[in-house]
């Protein structure tokens, strides 16, 4: 600092030096925040011959001292602060350190600008479409699910393969270097349970999938494994030296980190919902060079979840866009496609669908505890009143018959002891006159069916139409 102070000062040096906060609990260390007496912007020292307008406006210790910190150095300068990363700096901690400053102005840059507790004021924003445009990013997300976790890995070790070939082709033809790299989120470690954390999963990539050890790395809280390949390695992972292509983490990368070389995610706990953990789906997203490659596969990112349902999965990793990484609803729909072409017609969620809840008295007392989480989520038991209510579809892939303008979802499909199957749809009497569409499609399938299928259609509480099928 004798020179001049330095040009760009990270939160975590602003806070410690500034009013020396040692943590986020507000802890001071007594003497930090001074030693700026023979600091230097030009021949002389910053803090000689100040006037008493100047001295007015800089902050004094309790005892009505001037002290020589870099807070009244900052001050005197009246910089104008650029903020990256802003969404971490909304504290009221951030707040007050940064107006002790006194900037001539604050830039925030950040993908998920605060809208809610202490909103940004927002002057300008890229759109997804935007900076695929100038091929910053690699989109579409291209996504699979697989419920074995064996399996999962598998079809992300063969994907980056097909990628790591295409991208020697075009290293071959003059393309800039590129080696593909699989992020793969693991479980934190518990004593109640057995989950997929760090270990297991190099484990799992050495012993089962044949990945020499050096070819992994670990980054989490605990090791390190990222920060050893920079002093080993000049350009860290980015060396061509480097023989790393699986990085294992849990969420330690969500922030700080991003390297264009990651082009598949693997999700060993699944995708529920856009916390720290989907923000490491940001992290496969940027393009290398931010140039457009000659091969379309390259072009994109992938992601493979330990999960049994394509439509939910999809939906959050749609969320996760949202709410991480700063993609609009529509962006978001558009961005996220399956890999596989028939997982793409379990995808619903790309419209919102309006679900009116279904209740049915039950005579039996009923143990909801021996159903997944994920379906007891869609269910409400009243047991005062012996009623299930229903209150979203069981899953995304329900039965469906397909009419000339949509798909139609009947109430209930069973099937009977003969092995035969049987659909039942009530009609409302205000919805039975528009209801032929739906009648004809499923009488359609009964005749095609063979014999092995029975379809019937019911209102105002007809239920001996149901026994006249039998």
């Amino acid at each position: 600092m004798e020179e001049q102070i330095a040009a760009e000062i990270t939160a975590e040096r602003v806070r410690r030096v500034a009013q020396g906060f040692t943590d986020a609990k507000g802890r001071k260390v007594p003497g930090l925040g001074g030693g700026f007496q023979f600091c230097r912007l030009s021949d002389e020292p910053l803090f000689s011959d100040l006037t008493e307008e100047q001295k007015n406006e800089l902050l004094k210790d309790a005892d009505g001292t001037l002290p020589f910190s870099l807070a009244n150095a900052l001050r005197l300068r009246r910089p104008f602060v650029i903020v990256d990363e802003a969404h971490n700096s909304r504290t009221e901690l951030a707040f007050d350190t940064l107006a002790k400053f006194k900037p001539a102005g604050i830039m925030e840059l950040t993908a998920t600008p605060d809208t809610q507790k202490t909103p940004s004021n927002v002057l300008h924003a890229v759109s997804a479409v935007e900076l695929k445009r100038e091929q910053m990013i690699k989109l579409p997300i291209e996504l699979e699910v697989e419920p074995d976790e064996q399996r999962c890995l598998a079809l992300a070790i063969d994907q980056r393969e097909q990628l790591n070939q295409a991208a020697i082709q075009e290293q071959r033809k003059g393309r800039s270097y590129i080696r593909p790299l699989v992020l793969i989120q693991s479980e934190p470690k518990s004593r109640n349970r057995e989950t997929r954390h760090a270990e297991w999963v190099k484990n799992e990539l050495m012993t089962n999938q044949n990945i020499p050890e050096e070819e992994i790395v670990i980054a989490t809280g605990s090791e390190r494994g990222l920060e050893a390949l920079e002093e080993k390695y000049a350009g860290g992972i980015f060396s061509e030296k480097c023989p790393v292509k699986f990085v294992i983490t849990q969420k330690a990368l969500a922030e700080g980190w991003d390297c264009a070389f990651a082009y598949v995610l693997v999700s060993m706990a699944g995708i529920r919902s856009a916390t720290a953990e989907e923000q490491l789906l940001g992290r496969i997203l940027r393009q290398p060079r931010a140039e457009h490659r000659t091969t379309e596969a390259l072009n994109r990112s992938y992601a493979f979840v330990v999960s049994h349902d394509f439509g939910e999965t999809a939906a959050a990793l749609r969320d996760s866009l949202v709410k991480t990484a700063g993609f609009n609803r529509h962006d978001a729909a558009e961005f996220v496609a399956a890999l596989k072409p028939e997982q793409a017609r379990l995808d619903l969620s790309r419209g919102r669908i309006r679900f009116t809840p279904v209740e049915v008295k039950v005579s039996e007392e009923l143990n909801l505890s021996a159903i997944s989480r994920p379906t007891r989520r869609k269910l409400n038991w009243n047991k005062k009143s012996k009623t299930l209510m229903f209150t979203a579809p069981l899953s995304e892939a329900s039965f469906f018959l397909q009419t000339a303008t949509r798909k139609f979802y009947p109430d209930f499909v069973c099937k009977l002891k003969d092995g035969r199957i049987l659909i039942v749809e009530y009609k409302g009497a205000d919805r039975w006159k528009n209801a032929e569409p739906d009648r004809l499609v499923g009488q359609l399938w009964e005749e095609l069916s063979d014999g092995s299928g029975l379809f019937v259609m019911i209102t105002e509480k007809r239920w001996g139409d149901i026994r006249a099928k039998f």
